[in-house]
Formats: structure tokens, C-alpha cells, sequence
């Protein structure tokens, strides 16, 4: 049985970042450097900037100080109390495969196309992550780099 919890979730406060369309991007791995600038032109406050970091010598470490300075800045906060929050993020492309973060999947054959780019981690190439996603899945490698994922930021955010 599944311990859900409700979590302090970390959002864009609009009033500061400005528009949700302005601060979302794509998921990290199908951005080319064009339109990761575009993005950024957008706004300074743009997920592709932590989901798709420069910095060096560890562009991870540069995408946790931008992470930290938004939520300084007040354009990332946290709910003063905690909440469920349901996700899902798919995109459709013109096959009509889903794409699901990083991977292809067919739903008419209910199978993945595309190997597990973990699969040294969870032993399956084509099934996810143990058939247990919450406890094993970081698909953006950020998680550790600054102890939060930020790929569903986008969806992590309420008009109130």
C-alpha cells in the first residue's frame, strides 16, 4: 500500500517570476542551445536554467546556487502548509507515441520503445524503475545536486 504524504511543495510565486509560460520550458533532453537561449530570454527565472545548466567547473553546483538565489529572490516559495499535489507530465508526438520525461512509449502496445537511460540503476531496460517510481526515479540527475527535483516544478503551482 502506497504512504502518501501530503509536502510543502515549491512553486513560482507569479507575482515575482511572472508568467507560468514564461518560466516553463520543455523536458531538458529534447532543448538544443537555440531554444534554451530563447527560453532564458523569456525569463531570468526559466526551469531550463536548472534543468539545463551552464556553469563551470560543475554546472550542477551553479544550477543549486540559482536554485537557492530564487528562492531568496521570493520567486520560488514554499506553501505555508502542506498539501497534495497530483502530477503528470506527457507530451504526444506526431506518431502518437507518449513521451513520458525521458523515455517513448507506445499506448496502444502498452510498452516502452526506448531503453531505461537508468538501467544500470533498476536492472530493467524497458520497465521503470522496479514498477516503484516514487523511490526510484531522478530522471533529470538533479536530485542530488540540490536535494530537489526540479522537473515538476511546472505543474507544482496554484492560482490562491
Amino acid at each position: 500500500m502506497a504512504d502518501i504524504q501530503p509536502l510543502r511543495a515549491l512553486h513560482y510565486d507569479t507575482a515575482l517570476a511572472g508568467l507560468l509560460a514564461d518560466v516553463t520550458a520543455p523536458p531538458y533532453d529534447v532543448i538544443d542551445p537555440s531554444q534554451r537561449k530563447t527560453l532564458l530570454q523569456r525569463s531570468p527565472f526559466n526551469v531550463v536554467a536548472v534543468d539545463l545548466p551552464k556553469g563551470d567547473p560543475d554546472p550542477y553546483a551553479a544550477a543549486g546556487q540559482l536554485w537557492d538565489g530564487w528562492q531568496l529572490q521570493g520567486a520560488i516559495v514554499r506553501d505555508p502548509e502542506p498539501a497534495l499535489w497530483p502530477h503528470t507530465q506527457t507530451y504526444t508526438d506526431p506518431d502518437g507515441l507518449l513521451y513520458l520525461i525521458n523515455r517513448y512509449y507506445n499506448p496502444a502496445t502498452g510498452q516502452f520503445l526506448s531503453v531505461d537511460p537508468d538501467v544500470a540503476t533498476t536492472g530493467e531496460p524497458y520497465g521503470y524503475a522496479g514498477g516503484n517510481p516514487v523511490d526510484n526515479a531522478d530522471p533529470d540527475g538533479l536530485m542530488f545536486a540540490f536535494e530537489t527535483s526540479s522537473g515538476a516544478i511546472m505543474t507544482c503551482w496554484h492560482p490562491s
